[in-house]
């Protein structure tokens, strides 16, 4: 269990710097009090709580019970089911954080519109880790996952009039990949 919240540390730290990375150009501190985070699928809530430590507000969505169950008790501010089901109220984020889950939503298209609503003018979408179906790449193996986009088909699925696209980095069978919400609703 060390390892998985050392690991889940690690992956919101690189989502941190990214985002300020993006926002501003430069390296800055991960500190963001006043900014707030929406992980899709955040699991047990680890990352989550790495953000919460660097002054984030935080908020998620998860469709498995028990991780949606552990992840409550642990006071973080969680919805169960998937994104198109969820209501957050007039609460808009900064950041959405999909970390190597974008392909297990089952309504990617009505995701990204209901994520675009969510959003700030501006807010940044972090698709982080995601498997990806790229020649000579060994799938996942993990057999739960519903679809393996190409870098190409993300960010259609992204860009469809909603986001437009910031950078890349894709490693191996995996890539991350940045979005800024279009102003307009």
């Amino acid at each position: 269990n060390h390892e998985e919240r050392r690991e889940a540390r690690a992956l919101a730290g690189e989502a941190m710097r990214g985002f300020f990375r993006i926002r501003t150009g430069k390296p800055v501190a991960l500190n963001a009090f006043g900014k707030s985070v929406l992980e899709v699928n955040c699991g047990l809530g680890m990352r989550l709580r790495a953000f919460q430590d660097y002054g984030w507000t935080v908020a998620g969505t998860e469709t498995s019970a028990k991780a949606y169950e552990y992840a409550r008790r642990q006071a973080l501010d969680i919805r169960h089911g998937w994104l198109d089901e969820a209501s957050f109220g007039r609460t808009r984020f900064d950041l959405a954080l999909f970390c190597g889950s974008f392909g297990e939503l089952p309504a990617p298209m009505e995701a990204v519109g209901k994520l675009h609503d969510l959003m700030t003018p501006d807010g940044l979408v972090c698709v982080l880790r995601e498997p990806l179906a790229i020649e000579g790449a060994a799938p996942p193996a993990d057999e739960s996952r519903l679809v393996l986009y190409t870098p190409d088909s993300l960010r259609q699925a992204l860009c469809a009039g909603k986001f437009s696209f910031e950078s890349e980095e894709v490693e191996g069978g995996a890539g991350t990949f940045w979005f800024k919400a279009k102003r307009g609703r």
